[in-house]
């Protein structure tokens, strides 16, 4: 045995596990990947329908969300590799941008292959829906830094618009209706008040609250949103695009229209989810705090003209409802966004 590997890191035990994986990776190539995996970096075209392109990075986390999925067990992964491509695509979406390409960053004690693995199944899966190419990564054997069998992860997207296409948030007016589409759950955000109520009310991942598991609820990988809101978001009238992520409405919401601006956000519009509800009443959650927290159930905005907002609805009430109004802001209000 090397020394290298008496020390806690793997190398050859590694490069098997990536070739094993190798042609699961692949399958997620769009036909604008020029190389494969496993050189210093990935080549890849520009669309040819992008005429004047300009690219758009983001990267995420999962947050504490891990921390559950653990308890979970390993079969959980999955759903936490579609979280990490999920945080990084619905943020280029909400640039106008289409997915091209994602890289995965996973660091551990010491590769758990069977945990590994199902969260690079759930990646590619991520990456197959947003039509998204995971085109490498890295994987970080750090023995010493992480206790055992402990790891995180993180991801890093790239993504293309044309420079005609970028939003211009001075076309945004008050009067602009403001449209949500449901999320799948809590996502990957406020899972340290999520543990904390865990914690207060002894309950454990099997605990049925409000008529669910709640492993199974709370561990719900976040909705992509991109195959259904890239066609919209490049039409004309609208204005917007909103990732509901950290810090939920309340400071999503103002990321994406003028400082003379205030959101004016009706929330009996849409229905809580039950379990997310049940989570604010039990740790007696302020309003504010909760939608700044938690999505309470929108998961992405669009901000559209009023007659766009119309047409939306009418002909897609499946997947849009009115969330609120943008209004003139009083220049001694403090606030940008106003919850009723």
């Amino acid at each position: 045995m090397s020394d290298y590997k008496a020390s806690g890191v793997d190398r050859e035990a590694a490069a098997t596990w990536i070739q094993e994986l190798s042609p699961a990776i692949q399958s997620s190539f769009r036909p604008e990947i020029l190389t494969g995996i496993g050189g210093f970096g990935a080549a890849f075209r520009i669309p040819e329908a992008i005429k004047d392109p300009v690219l758009m990075a983001t990267t995420d986390g999962v947050g504490t969300k891990l921390m559950l999925a653990e308890m979970a067990g390993d079969e959980s992964f999955f759903g936490i590799g579609i979280d990490l491509v999920a945080m990084c695509v619905n943020d280029l979406l909400a640039c106008r941008a289409e997915p091209l390409i994602f890289l995965d960053y996973l660091a551990t004690d010491r590769l758990n292959r069977s945990r590994a693995t199902r969260l690079i199944k759930g990646v590619v899966e991520g990456c197959r829906q947003s039509l998204c190419s995971l085109v490498g990564g890295e994987t970080a054997e750090m023995p010493g830094f992480y206790s055992s069998n402990r790891m995180d992860v993180a991801g890093f997207s790239v993504g293309v618009v044309d420079q005609s296409k970028l939003w211009k948030r001075d076309l945004i007016k008050a009067g602009d209706i403001i449209l949500g589409v449901a999320s799948s759950g809590f996502h990957s955000n406020g899972y340290s008040l999520v543990r904390k109520l865990l914690i207060k009310e002894n309950w454990t991942l099997d605990s049925q609250v409000e008529g669910e598991v709640l492993g199974e609820a709370i561990l719900k990988p976040t909705r992509l949103y991109v195959r259904d809101l890239l066609p919209i978001c490049l039409q004309d009238d609208v204005k917007a695009g909103v990732h509901i992520t950290g810090g939920g409405l309340v400071e999503n919401l103002p990321r994406s229209f003028p400082k003379t601006l205030k959101a004016k956000i009706d929330t009996a519009n849409w229905e809580r989810p039950s379990l997310m509800q049940a989570f604010v009443e039990r740790l007696k959650v302020e309003k504010k705090e909760a939608y700044s927290t938690w999505n309470m159930g929108v998961g992405f905005c669009l901000i559209a003209t009023p007659k766009k907002a119309d047409e939306l609805l009418e002909h897609s009430p499946e997947l849009f409802f009115r969330v609120g109004e943008l209004i003139e802001r009083n220049p001694q209000d403090q606030m940008s966004v106003e919850l009723c």
